[in-house]
């Protein structure tokens, strides 16, 4: 039997996995839905029991959930997320289907936007602690700037200007109701929700390429204003090897370095830069792109989970690594090629028979519980991206990329 190509493999992959999301629908697990119990925020507290308790958790998923009445529930970032992959979809094949089911989840966030603040937004389905308990609900800068590229891309694909209008009222709500933190008149970081005053790299980034890219649609000086103070402050929080700590000063923990949140930077950074094209942003692209591929992928196709550490590998990590290879081919061509050597990886490493994406691949196991937003949307996403992607460097009469 003739072995499929590369291409055939990743559709393949895609068809698959759309099937499955089809067949379970949009409800599902999180990792950190169960990370709300108020049992089990106490022992996160401790690094020993912490561990310990993790490794439970992963090995019997369903069970521990069932035993804390964890329910399925829709995640409103999965939401924005499978849109933008099916509006992919459509671009790279104008099948009816892939634009209804576009048009599905941007009608579920209309629908499920949280009341009471300045402009449609959204956050996450259960608690979560940082130093902070943030309840259920509470909206968040980084779930609803990926509405706004969700509302932004369907404006362009569908050219309707009620996507647009979305877009711009989520707007309203990130400019007026996050916590704004000047640090000096030329720079500013944007809080994670307005119940925080988290100075979070990917979190304030996110954001400005929000308001950045709806300013810039509409010519709002006061959101071009607003996100190049935050755009400052997180180019001067760029370390000397390129990379990026999770959080940033006056913060005192400043967490790691980690794959999935470097990728975030870089790709809200090409956002911006696409709008306004500095020098300085492309400097700080090409220093973290190196960084990026030098410290948090071996052989340009497994990702790490930290700078200094491999496992476990994450498939948030692995639909990230494509997501950021592939947008910053645009100005770094030769990143098409690591997209698609991510991409074979993953496929073949991380991807059950039915479909579904496994969770997490450990030294020793794997642990294969299918969540809907960490892993299935994120992967429909990435695979849709690069497709797309790929399919346009191949029509141009460029090279197949080559790997996958």
């Amino acid at each position: 039997m003739q072995e499929m190509s590369r291409s055939q493999k990743l559709e393949t992959s895609l068809n698959l996995l759309c099937t499955w999301v089809e067949e379970n629908g949009w409800a599902g697990y999180d990792p950190y839905d169960i990370k709300g119990v108020p049992a089990l925020m106490w022992m996160q507290k401790y690094r020993l029991l912490r561990k310990g308790l993790n490794v439970l958790v992963e090995s019997y998923p369903h069970k521990f959930r069932k035993i804390f009445r964890i329910r399925p529930a829709v995640n409103p970032k999965a939401m924005a997320l499978f849109a933008m992959a099916y509006l992919n979809l459509f671009r790279f094949e104008p099948r009816e289907t892939y634009l209804g089911e576009a048009r599905e989840c941007l009608t579920w966030l209309m629908e499920n936007s949280c009341s009471g603040y300045s402009g449609p937004c959204w956050g996450y389905p259960f608690d979560w602690q940082s130093e902070i308990l943030i309840p259920r609900g509470t909206p968040c800068g980084v779930v609803t700037s990926f509405a706004v590229r969700a509302f932004l891309d369907a404006h362009r694909v569908l050219g309707a200007q009620e996507y647009l209008d979305v877009a711009k009222g989520c707007c309203e709500f990130l400019i007026k109701d996050l916590n704004w933190d000047e640090m000096t008149p030329e720079s500013g970081c944007f809080s994670y929700t307005p119940m925080d005053f988290f100075h979070v790299h990917n979190a304030n980034l996110w954001t400005a390429a929000a308001v950045s890219r709806v300013g810039a649609l509409t010519s709002n000086r006061t959101y071009l204003d607003r996100a190049r103070q935050a755009l400052k402050y997180t180019l001067d929080g760029q370390n000397l090897d390129g990379s990026w700590t999770y959080r940033g000063l006056p913060d005192a923990n400043l967490g790691v370095v980690d794959n999935y949140h470097n990728g975030f930077v870089l790709r809200a950074l090409l956002d911006i830069y696409q709008i306004d094209p500095k020098p300085e942003i492309l400097a700080a692209l090409r220093k973290g792109i190196h960084f990026y591929r030098e410290s948090l992928l071996v052989g340009d196709q497994i990702p790490k989970h930290t700078a200094k550490r491999l496992y476990p590998v994450d498939i948030h990590s692995c639909a990230e690594a494509i997501l950021c290879c592939s947008a910053l081919s645009e100005i770094f061509p030769e990143l098409l090629h690591v997209a698609g050597g991510v991409t074979a990886w993953t496929v073949e490493k991380m991807q059950d028979p039915t479909g579904f994406f496994y969770y997490r691949k450990y030294h020793m196991y794997t642990s294969k519980i299918g969540f809907i937003r960490w892993g299935q949307a994120w992967m429909m996403l990435a695979l849709s991206e690069y497709l797309l992607r790929a399919h346009v460097k191949v029509a141009s009469g460029c090279e197949q990329p080559e790997k996958y």
